[in-house]
């Protein structure tokens, strides 16, 4: 065999590699797509409920900031409307459990909200209480009385005989 030859049979074994190697690589990289977009669509849902837990969350805040500046109806209302949507972003996070792991995360943030809730409410039970006394003004002292403990608070105020505020 002259060396024409068998440097032409070397070159034409290392393109065949190339080829083989090539063609298994874009294969993979085909299946390893198919994998990123099947991780993609099942976590997008939870992806956005947690955009929107956020944004509920910041929305929230201002919504005390409101109250403070005197914008009481804009501040109760918004307050309303963002805890709705915190929920149910959080119930749309809490059903779309994809990933190992990811219940444990849920638990969490259940446990993080709860636990930011409830210094909330009783900001704003107080707030409550002052406008209620801004209000009425009443001459006597009020009394809070929570009918239980994950009840509202009732106001009474024995200047007017009984008045009642239950928030």
């Amino acid at each position: 065999m002259h060396l024409r030859a068998k440097l032409l049979l070397g070159y034409m074994l290392f393109i065949a590699a190339l080829m083989v190697l090539g063609g298994w690589s874009a294969w993979h990289l085909r299946e390893m797509g198919g994998v990123s977009r099947h991780i993609i669509a099942n976590n997008y849902d939870s992806v956005i409920a947690a955009q929107d837990m956020k944004e509920s969350l910041e929305r929230q805040d201002s919504a005390a900031l409101f109250a403070l500046l005197g914008q009481h109806e804009r501040a109760r209302a918004q307050l309303r409307e963002h805890r709705r949507r915190f929920n149910a972003a959080f119930e749309k996070a809490a059903h779309n459990i994809t990933e190992p792991g990811e219940n444990e995360l849920i638990e969490s943030i259940r446990h993080n909200r709860d636990t930011y809730y409830h210094p909330s409410t009783r900001f704003w039970r107080s707030w409550y209480l002052y406008q209620w006394m801004l209000e009425h003004k009443p001459t006597r002292s009020v009394l809070a009385v929570p009918i239980s403990p994950n009840s509202n608070l009732c106001f009474i105020s024995s200047a007017r005989a009984v008045t009642a505020c239950c928030i």
